[in-house]
């Protein structure tokens, strides 16, 4: 029996799965428990062995039942692979056979990213294909063109060239000595510099860009753009937050002053200017918060708002909820924003997204209905995610697809809170 080429089709698979939850009549009632459902009988996490194995079965256009196939047939292939293109089993020398290596890039949930540019030699990757590996598998950003070792890749990838090819240059690239100026100021932006330096075409003109780039002052710093958005998102979250304390304060304090006016209105000991002259001491005493103000705890607070309380004061640590392992152990918590404003931790597609989700859904400027929301959500964070070179939203990941149920209900927030607040419940759902 054929394999269903359908049920290789990550995505679709997860549309579909994201559309019965969305459309189902009961959504808007009962949103929480159908997004809970979802995620835990129906949104599987892929792992990198998943990727690379669909990858092997189309490639070598088997014909065995996809479920059927043991795992020692596509070790076979990319053994035999690496063999004819006369690819290692790593970058530098090591102890690990080559066999053994493949069995563990085929059973890992993720792996290094040199891993992936090694399979994109060993199995005569397309550029696209790479970057299919790096954003969804690994969930990085694409090939940079900042990084001269996936300049070089990137170069070897488009013209065919092997890992002796890669070897070679990488060799040239040490021992240049070009006397070049630094890159144009023109090429400031990632979109550019990604144009300039996998358009090269010859040796020559690679190993020059390569000897501009490294005399360029911050050409190749890592993760540059992720950050800056990462900044503005969190800026922008701040101003939410603010906002959101500051409308919530005006409501208390207007039901104070109207409680306390009462109470004046029948005191004749006093006059009405000093009545009134009181009532605004009231209001002016209510001291509106500010975006600085507000820190990763303030956020935190929010976005946690229904992950229960341990006995120290702390919230519940994620790996007693059953969603740790389809969400790859993975809150966006006080500590991390803190780890990520410091420098400590890398940007990650997870926190573009989730502040994007969290600055959209705490938006106050209007009242939208959910699919208009849920469009422009989407609009603007796969322009954030593409500014990051890290791909556009993508369904078949369990919490971008969580994510957009969210942003598909009456109270995003509220939906995300109640999901988390039953993934910590020991009961039966």
């Amino acid at each position: 029996m054929l394999q269903n080429p359908d049920s290789l089709d990550f995505t679709s698979i997860a549309e579909e799965t994201f559309y019965d939850t969305v459309d189902d009549p009961r959504f808007q009632s009962n949103d929480q428990a159908l997004i809970y459902n979802a995620l835990l009988n129906a949104l599987h996490p892929l792992t990198f062995g998943d990727y690379l194995k669909r990858y092997v079965y189309q490639k070598a256009q088997l014909k065995e039942s996809y479920d059927l196939i043991p795992i020692t047939l596509f070790q076979d292939i990319i053994v035999d692979a690496f063999r004819d293109t006369m690819t290692p089993a790593s970058f530098t020398p090591g102890t690990t056979t080559l066999k053994a290596q493949v069995k563990n890039w085929l059973t890992r949930k993720t792996v290094s990213r040199q891993a992936v540019l090694l399979l994109g030699f060993g199995l005569g990757m397309s550029v696209d294909d790479v970057n299919m590996f790096l954003t969804k598998a690994l969930r990085e950003h694409r090939l940079s063109p900042k990084d001269p070792d996936e300049v070089i890749c990137t170069y070897c990838y488009n013209h065919h060239f092997g890992f002796p090819k890669y070897e070679s240059l990488i060799k040239q690239l040490h021992q240049n000595s070009l006397h070049v100026s630094p890159l144009s100021n023109q090429l400031n932006s990632t979109v550019k510099l990604a144009s300039a330096a996998f358009g090269v075409q010859t040796d020559a003109a690679l190993l020059t860009y390569l000897a501009q780039l490294q005399e360029t002052p911050g050409a190749s710093t890592q993760g540059l753009k992720s950050r800056q958005c990462f900044d503005r998102l969190y800026e922008q979250a701040r101003k939410s937050t603010a906002a959101m304390y500051n409308a919530m304060k005006d409501d208390y304090t207007d039901i104070q002053i109207s409680r306390q006016r009462d109470l004046l209105s029948r005191d004749d000991r006093l006059y009405d200017y000093q009545k009134d002259s009181q009532l605004q001491r009231m209001a002016d005493g209510q001291k509106n918060l500010a975006p600085e103000d507000i820190g990763p705890a303030d956020i935190e607070k929010i976005i946690c708002a229904a992950v229960p309380i341990g006995k120290g004061g702390n919230y519940l640590p994620l790996k007693e909820s059953t969603l740790n392992d389809i969400f790859e152990g993975k809150r966006f918590n006080r500590k991390h924003i803190g780890d990520v404003l410091s420098g400590a931790s890398p940007v990650t597609r997870f926190d573009l997204i989730t502040l994007s989700f969290y600055n959209h859904a705490l938006d106050l400027s209007d009242d939208v209905k959910p699919i208009v929301r849920y469009r422009r959500f989407i609009e603007s964070t796969d322009a954030i995610l593409n500014t990051a070179s890290m791909g556009a939203l993508y369904v078949a990941n369990p919490y971008e697809c969580f994510i957009l149920m969210c942003m598909l209900s009456d109270d995003p927030l509220g939906t995300y809170a109640d999901v988390w607040e039953r993934s910590y419940q020991t009961e039966e759902t």
